[in-house]
């Protein structure tokens, strides 16, 4: 969401209201928004497209690699003698 709101402000909005609304539906017991996760996917990635979807797929998975790496580093430090 952060690349997309400094690339395309317009539609870092429509996907937020695409959030919005997958949360206020869920909430209100619709059937079709029973998953959160499923129905604010599917949604999103209508909204923003093949391209963006991508960019943001891989943000993604370049931040958990550096999240697991970094605690991978915390978890092996040398201990002291």
């Amino acid at each position: 969401m952060k690349y997309l709101e400094q690339r395309d402000q317009d539609m870092h909005t429509r996907a937020k209201a695409q959030i919005k609304e997958c949360y206020e539906k869920n909430k209100q017991g619709d059937p079709n928004f029973k998953s959160l996760t499923t129905s604010m996917k599917a949604r999103l990635k209508q909204t923003v497209g093949d391209v963006y979807w991508k960019v943001g797929c891989c943000y993604n998975y370049r931040n958990i690699a550096y999240q697991a790496n970094s605690s991978l580093q915390l978890n092996t430090s040398p201990e002291s003698t």
